[in-house]
């Protein structure tokens, strides 16, 4: 699900996510070290959620075999078993109970022009792998749908003027839609968001606004 995200925008997500009990955040706790949290103080450009009633999470052998290891608590935190591998997010293969979100702030470095939308998202395999044995559990199937009800309840579809018609239609935000509609240049396909990931950059993008005393 494409997106387009600014400032409070990003807010809205979060906050979304955050008080969705059915959902958890996969974030590092420290080198070579993965925790599943319920909420989250900060956020990077590319993460990855968990649906909670999918089950365990996988993990390829340490041996690199292809067999799997399973963490079955995510919550108590798991080491990397491939730690000489490690990326920016935790690696599951595809695995469907899991959502990756990237979200390409206006400062990325790698959009094409300066103060250009990037264009952000949420993406999941769904039953891609099913024919392997590994298909979307039916309670992740109906929580994307919601997700997907939700965003159009929150946001507004983008019929975009170049790129594919093939491709997803983009949702924007309250905030970006109206930088969009005074003009402010978008991208039309992840370009920003592809550059980041290989050149194994995921800068932060958000921290959580300090309360006044």
């Amino acid at each position: 699900m494409p997106l387009y995200l600014m400032g409070d925008d990003v807010d809205l997500l979060i906050s979304h996510f955050n008080e969705d009990d059915e959902v958890a955040w996969l974030v590092a706790d420290g080198w070579g070290r993965w925790i599943a949290k319920e909420q989250v103080e900060e956020l990077y450009e590319r993460t990855v959620l968990w649906h909670r009633p999918s089950g365990p999470l996988p993990l390829r052998g340490a041996d690199g075999d292809g067999t799997d290891q399973w963490v079955t608590d995510p919550f108590a935190g798991w080491d990397e078993p491939q730690p000489w591998r490690r990326k920016t997010v935790p690696n599951f293969g595809g695995h469907p109970g899991v959502y990756d979100l990237h979200i390409t702030p206006s400062d990325s470095p790698y959009l094409e022009w300066p103060g250009q939308i990037g264009l952000s998202g949420i993406r999941w395999i769904a039953n891609y792998y099913s024919v392997t044995g590994r298909p979307a559990h039916p309670l992740t199937e109906r929580h994307w749908e919601a997700l997907r009800r939700w965003l159009a309840k929150m946001a507004s579809p983008l019929h975009l003027l170049e790129g594919s018609r093939h491709q997803p239609i983009p949702y924007a935000f309250p905030r970006a839609l109206s930088a969009i509609e005074a003009g402010v240049t978008y991208e039309t396909v992840p370009r920003a968001a592809v550059q980041a990931v290989t050149a194994g950059a995921n800068r932060q993008v958000w921290r959580r606004p300090l309360r006044s005393s």
